[in-house]
């Protein structure tokens, strides 16, 4: 665009009225009066000059352009040269100014050329308004979209909008997981298409919720389908949003199938694993009670009885505890719930753990006193706690240590504390304490062992009977206390306990025909002489058909039977007995390593009366021979 150096600026008169100039500088926004052939700015207001940073001096020797950011002086001449040419007699433009301390700003320009009668241009009005915090306000919002579209179409996740029925949206994880070609292939099914039909009526619902609500959907865990059929486990969330102006349903999947696989292998190995630690420690516990049975008075004979009974003991507990943990884990761990004098807890915990008190000389005082602590819990799981926090007491604490158990009432709740004198614990491992697999330092001067299982056991229990545990300690050698804080039953609610009579040990009141069944020769073997000797009559055999051959020459009252025997398994050889009408009345009692729930539901279906866990001790077995009576029908 040319400047005309023969340009001669109006006169005031040409410019307008006063009032016009008035409302040319008082104006909120820029105004400027502009040469059209020059582009010189002949006219400016305050408003410009705050704008552009220029006094009215500088502007006044400057043209547009010079105030133009580089790279739109391009548009902003060919926009000139158009209206010039008398494309527009109006014009608007949203451009760059650049100030005069160098900073950007942005306009909305809008101008109007000024023509003479004979359409000669005279010049150019425009306005010029700062929309730079609009500008940067639309930046952001383009990066911010731009950041979060990025992050949705790399998510591993699934990702899809949906409304009435039909899918508006699909990241690429999409494709990726539903085995789809193409995104398009998925936009064209409807949503529920990809849902287990075990589940689509509550993803119905789920989505109605979410449609007509601004809270997202509870986490929700699902079965999908891709398009070949094959079922895919989704943990799933879900809520409203907003799509091109009308509400919507964004879903987000996350992929658990492998997980889940995971969790069942880890079962299936826990439960072999505990089968197979518990089937030599079934021969081996009924070792000891034929040594003690032998003993003759023998004081060393029936220490090394009790050493090994202790010890087998010490091996079950490590296994029932790490099933125990991954049944709370996973949310399959009930319990069985009564009214309980803490003070019985307290005691039973001290027995289990006598004789390690003994060995090693610990100084043990106990302020519970009876008939003032009554909670509402599970027994076996309570002591578990205790005896754990007791264990742990014990264990890190050196020789003739001191060990205070205590027990106060705060605010409707008892707080019991195991404090001890003992090894205490790091300020760093303290947060720790009750996590999975944490233990303490080892040393070969303090090579106690465990698992790293009890404490975070500790805690899973006491939070199923709404309570809560802590850890404290001053630090390495001055010892630690944990105290278990569980709500106490209120006066009203407490009864008189109930007093379960002593089992009798001695020969049987009741003598029994009893099968054994079990493919490990020693378990059976040694059992078997035990039962013997309570005079109960003894059958044996070491596999499914030997066994069904031999009940139906015995008759048995009692068949104790293992699970996993070769060729007829336990499940079925329960379930002939039951469909034979000489057997069916027959008492049945699962002695199995295999304890997780899937197995008792297993045994109950097969028609088992009871299901016992190896290594089960003479105490445990003799009560259950002495009541047993004819089935009759009858299941639990």
């Amino acid at each position: 665009m040319a400047l005309d150096p023969s340009y001669k600026e109006l006169r005031p008169e040409e410019c307008g009225t006063c009032s016009f100039r008035a409302l040319f500088d008082l104006a909120a926004v820029g105004n400027a009066e502009i040469e059209p052939r020059s582009g010189r700015l002949l006219r400016v207001n305050r408003k410009l000059c705050d704008f552009t940073g220029y006094s009215e001096a500088e502007l006044l020797s400057k043209t547009f352009l010079d105030l133009t950011h580089p790279d739109d002086r391009a548009a902003t001449i060919a926009l000139a040269d158009e209206v010039m040419a008398g494309g527009a007699t109006e014009w608007q433009l949203e451009k760059r100014y650049v100030r005069k301390d160098g900073s950007v700003r942005w306009a909305h320009c809008i101008g109007r050329l000024i023509r003479d009668e004979q359409g000669r241009p005279l010049h150019l009005i425009a306005t010029i308004q700062d929309i730079t915090e609009r500008k940067q306000g639309e930046e952001a919002l383009r990066d911010s979209e731009a950041r979060y579209r990025r992050l949705v179409e790399m998510s591993p996740d699934v990702i899809f909008v949906h409304r009435n029925d039909r899918m508006l949206y699909a990241n690429p994880a999409c494709v990726r997981f539903f085995g789809a070609r193409s995104i398009e292939e998925v936009l064209t099914r409807a949503p529920l298409d990809f849902v287990h039909p075990d589940h689509r009526e509550a993803v119905r619902e789920r989505i109605r919720r979410a449609s007509t609500s601004s809270a997202p959907n509870p986490l929700s865990e699902q079965k999908w389908l891709a398009l070949d059929g094959s079922v895919r486990m989704v943990e799933v969330v879900g809520a409203s949003i907003p799509w091109e102006g009308r509400p919507a349903v964004m879903v987000i999947a996350h992929d658990i199938t492998e997980l889940r696989a995971a969790d069942r292998r880890k079962d299936e190995f826990l439960a072999t694993l505990a089968h197979e630690l518990r089937n030599p420690l079934a021969p081996i516990r009924t070792g000891a009670e034929i040594v003690r049975l032998h003993s003759g008075g023998s004081a060393r004979l029936d220490w090394a009885a009790d050493l090994i009974s202790r010890q087998v003991k010490h091996l079950s507990h490590m296994v029932d505890d790490l099933l125990d943990f991954s049944r709370i884990a996973q949310g399959r761990l009930s319990l069985t719930l009564e009214q309980v004098d803490l003070r019985d807890i307290v005691w039973q915990a001290v027995e289990i753990n006598r004789a390690a008190l003994d060995a090693k000389g610990h100084d043990l005082t106990v302020e519970v006193p009876e008939r003032s602590f009554f909670l509402r819990g599970d027994v076996p799981r309570l002591v578990q706690v205790v005896s754990n926090l007791f264990s742990n007491a014990i264990k890190f604490s050196p020789a003739r240590s001191r060990i205070h158990v205590a027990a106060t009432r705060e605010d409707g709740k008892v707080l019991l504390r195991v404090r001890d004198t003992g090894a205490g614990i790091k300020r760093e491992l303290l947060p720790h304490i009750f996590d999975l697999f944490v233990q303490g330092e080892r040393t070969l001067e303090r090579a106690e062992g465990g698992l790293g299982i009890g404490l975070a056991l500790v805690k899973a229990i006491v939070a199923l009977h709404g309570g809560e545990v802590a850890a404290r300690s001053d630090g390495p050698g001055k010892g630690s206390e944990f105290v278990v804080r569980l709500p106490l039953l209120s006066p009203s609610g407490i009864g008189q306990p109930e007093r379960q009579p002593e089992p009798s040990h001695g020969p049987s009141r009741n003598p029994r025909r009893v099968l054994l069944v079990d493919d490990n020769r020693d378990a059976i073997e040694s059992l078997g002489y035990l039962l013997e000797r309570l005079g109960h009559e003894v059958r044996s055999a070491t596999d499914g058909h030997e066994a069904l051959a031999l009940a139906r020459a015995f008759q048995p009252e009692v068949a104790i039977l293992d699970l996993g025997l070769p060729g007829l398994n336990g499940y079925a050889l329960a379930e002939e007995f039951r469909r034979d009408a000489m057997l069916a009345s027959v008492v049945l009692v699962a002695l199995t390593g295999y304890g997780q729930e899937v197995d008792r539901q297993k045994s109950r279906a097969a028609g088992f009366d009871l299901h016992l866990l190896k290594p089960i001790a003479l105490n445990d077995l003799a009560p259950i021979l002495e009541g047993t009576t004819p089935r009759e029908g009858r299941r639990t």
